[in-house]
């Protein structure tokens, strides 16, 4: 039976959900949550929680949960499954009742996969069959590929192996270098994954990993932003030179195409790309910005830009540290910014390649931004040049936006459609998706996108063999 507090704690919890829950179902659920018997197995920094179901006399099966669960997930699997075996599901580290690892230590998979190592040798089992949902599913993986004769079976639910995790690429170019990063096989074209203003390439670092894994992804940091290097001083921002860092980096790794994921500005830039070069491009897959917005006030907008060019340029050879924050009011900075559509949850993926340590002040942070990048000059383009573009874009065109779209923000919605309704005239490989969500919907909710891009890039991208250049 459960220890008095875990029993006090369920059914206590099962009450509570009365208004969600039938009696009968509660019922169920604390009958359920009440079979087992509690087990606690001694680690060097406290216990392991954990509860086993059937007989004492046979091996159980050991039943790993996934992250931010605990084996409460098995109660309602568990007694459906064949009685005459035995089951040991627990608790992982610093879910549900078992110790949290020391302070200044932090959680990962490879514990996971030890855990299962640790419990093996606790109980001197001569193998191990397990049953796993989630991460538990991928501790498994890894753990029967290291020790394939220590592993009787695996049920694995719900996922199967590790995330693609990408390696560091550094492109070399006139005034330094462009971060980047690879994931997938080196031995085909990757898709080349192009950011928006002020973000970095870790914009991608959620959605990638639930993209098809035959294909290779190539995703930069734009000049000025993560890791990459600042243009040369005396220079300004604009997003023609972001057309042209494809042209770079198709030209650097002597690709036939390219295919381009972009987001936000980059994909704007990644529609004038194709515009221009329209036979030099496979397929366009654009989240949340189609064409190069029309300025409601050009003359002003200019005016803005000159005036502040020669500030702000200034305030960027300013040898003087930036000022820092703490990590909180950082993340509540970037809450607050870029049309409010990064929540502080998902902060820092992108602050992870945007923030420098403070040499003044230890536990403080300052943005490693170009100063210039706020002056930064869109494709100031007319109208009826978007639609010269348009007409000439005949490839596989993938556009998504948001409910909570940044068009909203910056032109009027008649500018967008008419280029949305030239391009399904012109192109038949065009497919417009409207999602519910915000600007980062890709970075905050991958999952929302990321069945419909995989279906596209199966259907057009197809596979090349011949990459050249340094990975």
């Amino acid at each position: 039976m459960l220890g008095s507090e875990e029993e006090s704690i369920a059914r206590d919890i099962f009450n509570q959900c009365k208004k969600y829950m039938s009696s009968e179902a509660i019922e169920k659920a604390i009958n359920n949550s009440a079979k087992g018997s509690k087990v606690r197995i001694q680690v060097p920094w406290g216990h392991l929680a954990g509860k086993w179901w059937g007989p004492k006399n046979v091996r159980p099966i050991l039943c790993i949960h996934g992250w931010m669960d605990n084996l409460a997930t098995f109660e309602t699997l568990i007694p459906l499954l064949p009685q005459e075996f035995a089951y040991l599901a627990i608790d992982l580290p610093g879910h549900g009742f078992s110790s949290s690892i020391p302070h200044g230590m932090r959680y990962t998979c490879y514990d996971f996969v030890w855990i299962i190592k640790l419990i093996h040798e606790t109980y001197k089992w001569d193998k191990v069959g397990i049953l796993a949902h989630s991460i538990g599913a991928i501790a498994g993986f890894v753990y029967a590929g290291l020790y394939p004769d220590k592993v009787d079976f695996l049920v694995a639910m719900d996922a199967l192996k590790p995330q693609i995790s990408g390696s560091k690429v550094r492109i070399q170019v006139p005034w330094g270098h462009l971060a980047g990063k690879w994931w997938g096989p080196k031995n085909v074209r990757p898709i080349l994954c192009i950011h928006g203003w002020m973000d970095n390439l870790a914009t991608f670092e959620t959605l990638i990993p639930l993209l098809p894994q035959e294909f290779a992804y190539l995703a930069i940091d734009l000049p000025g932003h993560g890791f990459s290097s600042p243009i040369s001083h005396g220079m300004r921002y604009t997003c023609y030179d972001y057309v042209w860092i494809i042209k770079l980096i198709h030209e650097t790794y002597k690709w036939d195409k390219v295919g381009i994921l972009a987001h936000s500005i980059g994909a704007i830039a990644g529609f004038v790309y194709a515009g221009l070069y329209p036979d030099k491009v496979d397929f366009l897959v654009a989240m949340d910005a189609l064409k190069p917005r029309i300025s409601v006030d050009i003359i002003y907008e200019m005016q803005f830009i000159i005036s502040n060019l020669a500030k702000n340029a200034q305030k960027n050879q300013n040898s003087k540290e930036p000022p820092s924050y703490s990590i909180d009011d950082i993340i509540k900075k970037t809450a607050n910014a870029i049309y409010s559509s990064i929540p502080p949850d998902f902060s820092p993926y992108i602050l992870s390649r945007n923030l420098r340590k403070s040499s003044i002040y230890p536990d403080k942070y300052y943005f490693q931004v170009d100063e210039r990048l706020k002056n930064f000059q869109h494709l100031l383009l007319s109208q009826e040049a978007s639609i010269l573009l348009a007409k000439n874009i005949n490839i596989p065109y993938l556009y998504f936006r948001a409910t909570h779209s940044i068009i909203n923000y910056w032109e009027m919605e008649n500018y967008l459609l008419e280029i949305v309704e030239e391009m399904k005239k012109n192109n038949s490989n065009f497919f417009y998706h409207e999602i519910s969500g915000i600007h980062h919907e890709h970075l905050c909710n991958p999952s929302a996108i990321s069945g419909t891009i995989s279906d596209f890039l199966r259907k057009y991208a197809g596979l090349s063999k011949s990459v050249k250049g340094n990975l």
